[in-house]
C-alpha cells in the first residue's frame, strides 16, 4: 500500500532511517485488487504493479478513492522518468531561440515552466512529449493574453506583484471561490457557491477561479492540487449560463492540468441530475472518478471524517457553509472565518461580513 502500513494491506519491510520512514512494497494484495475490480463503482481495473520505495504516511484514503490515488502516483512516476528529456526539449524549442536579455513575458514563461509544470503536462498527455510540448506552448500563449485582459488588476511591483479580481476589489461578494484550508491528503480545499456570488458573468467567474489557483500555486508553477467543493445551494437561472460549462472545461482542463484532485458536488438539484449523468460520460474513467456527488448528509459527514478531521477549523467552517441557503454574500459566521489558516481568505470574508452588517 503506497499510503503507509495497515493490517489489511500487509505492508512489510519497514525501515526507519534517521529522518524519515520508508516502506518497501512489492505488491498490492490480492483481496484489495479483487475488491476494487469487482466493484461496479471502480473507475478502472487494477493490476499488480511493483512499487518503488515511497514515503510512509499515517493517513490513507478511503477504499473507494484509493484506486484514484494509486493511479495518480503511477502516472507521476512514469512522467518523472521522462522529465530530463522533456526539459531539454522545452528549453531548446521554447527558450533557446531568444538568447538575448529576457523580457518580462519571457521571465514569466520560464518561471511557469518549472519541473512540476512539465510533469503535469507529461502526465495529462500520457507521456507523449510532442503533445505535451504543444499543450505547454498553447498555455504559455494563453497566459500572456488571459491575465492581461479586462477584469484583472495588477498591483505591486517585482516579486510583490499580484493580479487581483477587479470585481472583488470593488465588492468582495462578487464571487465565491476561496481557499479555506488543506485536507488530510495535502490538497488545498477551495469552496465555491454560485448562489452566493453577486457577479454572474461566466468569464469573470472563470478569471476569479484562475486567479485563486495562481495565488495558491505561485503562478501555477509549484506542486500541489485542489479539491473543489461546489455548493449548489441557491443555484438559480442566472447561474446557469449555457457558456459556463464549456468555458470552464476549456480553461481549467487545458491550462490547469492535474490541478483538480477531486470535485465534490453538494446539493445537486434533481433537475440537473440528468444533465450531469450525460455530461460525465464525456470524460475518461480516471477523470470521472474525480467527481464525487454527496446526495445526503451522511455522504458529507463520512467524507468530512475521512478528509477534514485533521483540520477542525476548516471542517467547522465547511459544516456551517453547507447549512446556508446560498444567497449573495452569505457565508459562515465571522468567528469561524477568523479560524481559517488562509489570511487572504480571512481578509475577504471579514470584508464581506462588514458589508453585510451595514
Amino acid at each position: 500500500n503506497m499510503f503507509g502500513s495497515c493490517s489489511k494491506c500487509q505492508c512489510h519491510q519497514i525501515e526507519e532511517l534517521e529522518e524519515s520512514t520508508e516502506v518497501h512494497v512489492s505488491y498490492l494484495v490480492d483481496d484489495y485488487i479483487a475488491s476494487v475490480n469487482a466493484s461496479s463503482d471502480a473507475p478502472f481495473a487494477l493490476s499488480k504493479p511493483v512499487l518503488k520505495v515511497i514515503e510512509a504516511t499515517k493517513w490513507q484514503p478511503p477504499l473507494e478513492h484509493r484506486a484514484l490515488f494509486e493511479a495518480d502516483f503511477h502516472r507521476k512516476d512514469a512522467a518523472t522518468k521522462l522529465l530530463k528529456t522533456f526539459r531539454q526539449k522545452v528549453d531548446m524549442e521554447m527558450f533557446a531561440a531568444n538568447p538575448g536579455p529576457a523580457v518580462a513575458a519571457d521571465l514569466e514563461a520560464r518561471r511557469f515552466c518549472s519541473d512540476d509544470t512539465l510533469l503535469r503536462y507529461l502526465m495529462t498527455c500520457d507521456g507523449d512529449t510532442q503533445k505535451a510540448l504543444a499543450s505547454l506552448k498553447a498555455t504559455v500563449q494563453w497566459r500572456a493574453e488571459f491575465f492581461e485582459g479586462k477584469s484583472i488588476v495588477t498591483v505591486g511591483e517585482g516579486v510583490a506583484q499580484k493580479k487581483l479580481c477587479q470585481s472583488c476589489m470593488k465588492d468582495p461578494r462578487a464571487h465565491c471561490f476561496m481557499r479555506v484550508g488543506t485536507d488530510a491528503a495535502g490538497h488545498h480545499v477551495i469552496y465555491s457557491c454560485a448562489g452566493a456570488a453577486k457577479n454572474k458573468k461566466p468569464l469573470d467567474g472563470c478569471k476569479h477561479l484562475a486567479l485563486e489557483l495562481e495565488r495558491i500555486f505561485n503562478g501555477n508553477s509549484v506542486p500541489g492540487s485542489v479539491v473543489l467543493i461546489v455548493n449548489m445551494a441557491g443555484l438559480g437561472i442566472a447561474d446557469c449560463h449555457p457558456m459556463t460549462p464549456m468555458m470552464c472545461l476549456s480553461i481549467f482542463f487545458n491550462h490547469y492540468p492535474e490541478r483538480f484532485a477531486q470535485i465534490v458536488l453538494w446539493g445537486m438539484p434533481t433537475m440537473f441530475l440528468g444533465t450531469y449523468l450525460a455530461g460525465i460520460k464525456l470524460f475518461n474513467p480516471l477523470t470521472q472518478s474525480r467527481f464525487i456527488v454527496h446526495k445526503t448528509h451522511a455522504d458529507r459527514t463520512r467524507y468530512a471524517q475521512e478528509y477534514w478531521s485533521s483540520n477542525p477549523e476548516m471542517a467547522a467552517w465547511l459544516d456551517a457553509a453547507r447549512r446556508l441557503k446560498g444567497t449573495p454574500g452569505e457565508f459562515p459566521d465571522v468567528s469561524l472565518s477568523r479560524q481559517l489558516d488562509d489570511k487572504d481568505t480571512q481578509a475577504m470574508l471579514l470584508r464581506c461580513a462588514a458589508l453585510t452588517t451595514k
